[in-house]
């Protein structure tokens, strides 16, 4: 999320909804009943207990198969989030037995679900949103499966709310805040002298970098409580009474409710209530505040101590929310002109996963061999889908090769694609593919990821592709990784092993016996290193490259 007007002393709303007694250290726990660690007791049939783009991340892990409408329990997970807010999803996949094992469960999830509430999925987020009453957009961050034992299967899903300019006002706290309930009956000019008073006091406040202050608006328009507030605050302007500097100033929000449990949400992060001469009583009464009530002289008064703590830990999730942002898959820059990004928004057959900057280095290096007799070979075949993709992109005179050590994966065979069963590792059973295929034109390595399996396939695969072929692997990411044998310069990683290839490909100027040309110098013409795919371009390259001079000296 975008987190660049946030001031050190923002405070970011951090929910764990269907938290039970495993509440996230600092978050607001919200459940259907009382237990320890929930703060706020709600039915998440009904309203999520928070007003309108309020909170920053959301921790939705295991709930929302509880909640029997899965376009009200999105369409309130996305009116709470902020502009560019986090939702974190885990919930059991209709792919394994976790879903319907729990009598509990109501409502059921596979990976595929989500794309109804994405941008990336163009034609299902259309017709949810036409047909199935979805109100809101989303972005994939990041989205998996997991397999958790006993053959239950966890979608992971890491979703950015996207919201246009109308919706995009939005509520930002504090490590202090307070709340006032103006009476908008009242004349402008008594409204006026009353948030006059307020802000000046929140002003001249010695912790008043640290307070948000949030004012109902509750029987009057957004516009014209901003109006009116803009007021105020350019009066205090004109007095010489706020500070230039952003993070000296207070925070000023006007919000507005859709129900009168949205304040249940808001009291764990409510210092108290200010009292005003005129406030909006009956709406008091009906909503049942309980908070501490303070007069403007008591906030005059009160020095009021922060947990740092506290702080310090809301820090790290913003963090947190701040690493996602950086992990957020984009679209291609190529867009609606990459077939391969085309098929993979639209696709309807078997599912696909890939991360989405890979259509572009995809589109780059294999739009040459498109409508021509190639044989693919890709290693990892999953459910099946992105053999379809190839054989789609390649066209009618291509033939799709998989390997993949699941048996079941046996059955995905049709038309032009063939699947062999084994290990990456099994060295002989490579050799036994390269006899059966003969030379192929690219291979694509996104089998298990682990060193191993990526070292033993190119050296044993490699001299399968043909002289003017390519090819790729990709997931590098898991070199870093400890769980694939990964770590940072680690001895042994596929980073480490194919950066000796710059090496070897440049081993014809080399002056060094250690450095001699071998047989990737002789038969590689580029190495093409991007975000976590490498791509190996094969080219006769046998004899020492050549220099000349053309044209005339001019010195």
């Amino acid at each position: 999320m975008d987190n660049s007007n946030l001031s050190a002393s923002s405070k970011l709303i951090c929910i764990d909804l269907g938290c039970g007694t495993h509440k996230a250290e600092d978050f607001i726990g919200v459940d259907v009943v009382a237990a320890d660690g929930v703060d706020v007791i709600a039915n998440l049939n009904g309203y999520f207990p928070f007003p309108d783009n309020s909170v920053d991340f959301i921790k939705a892990h295991d709930i929302i198969e509880h909640l029997p409408d899965r376009i009200h329990t999105m369409n309130e997970i996305w009116r709470i989030l902020k502009p560019d807010g986090i939702v974190d999803i885990s919930v059991p996949s209709t792919d394994g037995r976790g879903a319907f094992q729990d009598p509990t469960h109501v409502s059921f999830w596979n990976i595929n679900s989500f794309m109804y509430y994405c941008q990336e999925f163009p034609p299902y987020l259309a017709l949810c949103q036409s047909h199935y009453g979805f109100k809101g957009e989303f972005s994939i961050v990041s989205i998996d499966e997991k397999n958790s034992g006993n053959q239950v299967i966890q979608v992971h899903a890491v979703l950015k709310a996207i919201k246009s300019e109308e919706n995009n006002y939005q509520l930002n706290f504090k490590n202090i805040n307070f709340i006032i309930f103006p009476d908008w009956s009242q004349s402008i000019e008594v409204i006026f002298a009353q948030l006059l008073n307020v802000c000046q006091s929140i002003i001249d406040h010695p912790n008043n970098s640290d307070i948000a202050l949030l004012i109902d608006i509750q029987n009057t328009s957004l516009e014209d409580a901003n109006f009116l507030l803009a007021d105020v605050l350019l009066n205090l302007c004109y007095q010489g009474n706020i500070e230039t500097d952003d993070d000296k100033l207070p925070q000023f929000n006007l919000f507005k409710t859709n129900s009168r449990e949205e304040y249940k949400g808001l009291l764990p992060i409510l210092q108290s209530r200010i009292i005003l001469e005129s406030e909006n009583k009956e709406f008091i009464n009906q909503i049942g505040l309980e908070l501490p009530c303070w007069t403007l002289e008591e906030l005059n008064n009160k020095t009021i101590e922060i947990n740092r703590n506290k702080i310090s830990i809301l820090q790290q999730v913003e963090n947190i929310t701040n690493l996602l942002d950086h992990n957020i898959i984009i679209r291609p820059n190529s867009g609606n002109d990459n077939p391969l990004w085309q098929y993979f928004c639209q696709n309807q057959g078997r599912l696909i996963h890939k991360w989405h900057h890979y259509f572009d280095i995809y589109h780059n290096h294999f739009s040459r061999f498109r409508k021509s007799p190639v044989k693919i070979l890709e290693i990892g075949v999953f459910h099946g889908g992105s053999l379809q993709m190839w054989k789609n992109y390649f066209g009618e005179a291509a033939h799709i090769y998989g390997i993949d050590i699941d048996p079941r994966c046996q059955e995905l065979e049709e038309d032009r694609i063939k699947i062999f069963i084994g290990s990456q590792t099994d060295r002989d059973f490579l050799q036994y593919v390269r006899n059966t295929i003969g030379t192929v034109d690219i291979i694509i390595d996104d089998g298990g990821h682990t060193m191993e399996q990526q070292i033993c396939s190119f050296e044993e695969l490699y001299p399968a592709v043909q002289e003017r072929g390519i090819y790729l692997v990709e997931d590098l990411h898991t070199s870093y990784w400890s769980g694939y044998g990964g770590g940072y310069k680690k001895e042994g990683t596929f980073i480490e092993y194919a950066k000796n290839f710059i090496d070897q490909l440049n081993a014809w100027h080399s002056q060094d016996q250690e450095l001699t040309p071998s047989h990737l110098t002789k038969t590689c013409t580029g190495l093409h290193f991007y975000d976590s795919v490498l791509v190996i371009e094969k080219y006769p390259n046998h004899y020492k490259p050549k220099t000349s001079m053309t044209g005339k000296f001019s010195f």
